[in-house]
């Protein structure tokens, strides 16, 4: 009984319908372009005119995801409706990031095989060569040689090509798993030396686990005699290098973090199933976390654009602790998963942790099990607990890629099986 409701669980996570929409993916690229014109352009006028249409659009879109991946178009019909119910400004501004982003991950997975697959290489070596250089540019900023990207007051200086030390760590741990091939394990010595540099907890969290399941993957595979000891030597391994990293070279603490997002979950407690509404996290979370700290001006032009202000007056008068001892203003609460929880409830969550999952399934379910775009895609995953990944263009754009490719190789294999 069990094992027939996991493969029917599975059966729904990962179907998908064969035959590529070209006329859709030619209006997916058109609306994702046009709709991000600089507003000098086109009239942002016009842009927000476009929203009742956008929203027959999406739908029709979601339909089609239903037959690409079922947890993506319910994902997406959740946002259409959900933008529609609670039309605010940042609401309609993530309806249209939505949108490009679901149709770069159609055109992956529909044309996988014409335009990915035969440059899923090139792909890997650009996105490692890119590492390289990042962990080169850090060491010349190390060393007081600043080209190009000079520091901001105040912000670390090994930052790479990107804003701060956390982003570089992060890009850093999504890179890692591609140099487990051929040549490019010579490349993990420079990384190790960029993580040094970068000083950042979460990058380097996120990579040891990634590798401590990849080498219990690799290790069982090639070593089954072993498979009862392999798993427990990759944990120490992975706990031993995260302690002695975040103990010896880790600068700054954690406290703080763990203490943001416990005292966030009060927020979630108040509204569960459907959030707080998209893109309000950002608005009530300084506010709840420490709005007596915040100048005056800035806490009214946040509270100002609250959706549920007498409920969130409310709660702040009964659950705010005047005694907290921020330091950090946390404009963000640097967990994208937390903020979308915030956002759009257990229900939102809930659906976006399918869309996850449907991918890992997808990826197991494949003849030729490639572990290498699922260890990308579960560093992205990681490295949004304890930062804000995919609020961040590129990374978010790396993680559509890798969900692209492993949906796109799963469509691939079943239609050569016919």
């Amino acid at each position: 009984m069990s094992i027939s409701i996991i493969r029917q669980l599975t059966n729904y996570l990962t179907d998908t319908v064969e035959g590529e929409r070209f006329p859709l993916l030619v209006l997916v690229t058109i609306f994702g372009v046009v709709l991000f014109l600089p507003s000098s352009l086109i009239d942002l006028r016009i842009q927000k005119s476009l929203f009742p249409m956008m929203g027959a659009y999406l739908l029709l879109c979601g339909a089609v995801y239903l037959f690409a991946n079922r947890p993506v178009g319910l994902l997406g019909g959740f946002i259409l409706f959900y933008v529609l119910v609670m039309f605010i400004p940042d609401s309609y501004t993530f309806l249209l990031i939505s949108v490009f982003y679901l149709a770069a991950y159609l055109i992956i997975v529909a044309f996988y095989d014409r335009l990915v697959k035969p440059v899923k290489e090139r792909i890997y070596d650009t996105l490692c060569i890119f590492a390289l250089i990042n962990v080169a540019w850090m060491v010349m900023q190390h060393h007081d040689i600043f080209i190009i990207f000079y520091p901001k007051n105040g912000v670390s200086l090994e930052t790479g090509w990107f804003a701060n030390r956390n982003e570089t760590a992060a890009y850093l741990a999504m890179a890692t798993p591609l140099f487990l091939r051929g040549y490019w394990h010579w490349g993990l010595i420079p990384m190790a030396i960029g993580f040094y540099l970068a000083q950042c907890a979460n990058g380097v969290l996120t990579v040891s686990i990634v590798l401590c399941i990849y080498g219990v993957y690799w290790l069982c595979k090639a070593f089954p005699k072993y498979r009862m000891i392999i798993p427990v030597a990759c944990i120490v391994a992975a706990v031993f290098t995260t302690g002695t990293y975040m103990t010896f070279v880790h600068r700054g603490g954690y406290s703080e973090r763990i203490t943001a997002y416990v005292t966030s979950l009060e927020l979630v407690k108040e509204k569960p199933l459907f959030g707080w509404g998209i893109g309000q996290s950002c608005r009530i979370v300084p506010i709840f976390l420490h709005g007596e700290k915040i100048k005056p001006d800035v806490g009214r032009g946040l509270f100002k654009h609250v959706y549920y202000q007498k409920d969130f007056a409310r709660l702040y008068g009964a659950k705010h602790n005047y005694n907290n001892e921020f330091v950090e203003s946390w404009t963000h609460l640097h967990n994208d998963h937390l903020q979308w929880m915030i956002d759009a409830g257990m229900v939102g969550f809930g659906l976006w942790f399918m869309v996850v999952l449907a991918h890992f399934v997808a990826a197991f379910r494949t003849g030729r099990f490639e572990p290498l775009p699922v260890m990308v895609l579960l560093a992205a995953m990681i490295s949004a607990n304890a930062f804000f990944t995919f609020q961040i263009g590129c990374f978010l754009f790396i993680a559509v890629l890798f969900a692209g490719m492993i949906q796109g190789e799963y469509v691939s294999q079943r239609r050569s099986h016919g």
